[in-house]
This record gives structure tokens, C-alpha cells and sequence, in this order.
């Protein structure tokens, strides 16, 4: 993860979910639906690292898959953010 990100300045309130290339076309239409269904907390960005990694807004990291299917990441995603949020 960038620095940048860190401290919330540069994600300001929001989560961030990053998303390599490698990453299925499914996956990164839930993805598109997640980020649309959570609009007001999630914010959707390529991905530097492999995988998904979902950014929380303090700059640590909440999730990260790397070997799982992307479609499963985005149902653990989903998960955590409804578990964040409620």
C-alpha cells in the first residue's frame, strides 16, 4: 500500500479497494456493483499489489486476498463493509 494513503488525508474518511489486473472480469463487476452499493464509504482503485486488498479509512488494512478467487473476495468484502458500516 502507498503511504500516501495512511492517516486519512489521503482516503479522507472513505474505504479503499484496490484491484489488480489480474483480477477476473466477474470480480471486477462485483466490484463496480460493491463500490456503486457502498458509494458513500468505498472508493475503487487499480491495485499496485496482487489481488484485493480492501483499505480501511485510518490507512490499515482490513482485507487482502491474493490466491482466492476474486468473486469470493468480493463476498468477504461485502461482509466486512456491512459489519463496518451498520
Amino acid at each position: 500500500m502507498d503511504d500516501s494513503l495512511r492517516g486519512g488525508e489521503g482516503i479522507r474518511s472513505r474505504f479503499l479497494l484496490e484491484l489488480d489486473e489480474s483480477v477476473d472480469a466477474a470480480a471486477k463487476d462485483a466490484a463496480l456493483q460493491l463500490a456503486g452499493s457502498f458509494s458513500d464509504v468505498l472508493e475503487l482503485r487499480p491495485a499496485r499489489n496482487h489481488g484485493v486488498t480492501l483499505v480501511r479509512p485510518d490507512g490499515y488494512i482490513a482485507f487482502s486476498a491474493h490466491n482466492h478467487s476474486g468473486i469470493d473476495a468480493m463476498s468477504s468484502v461485502r461482509s466486512l463493509l456491512e459489519r463496518q458500516t451498520s
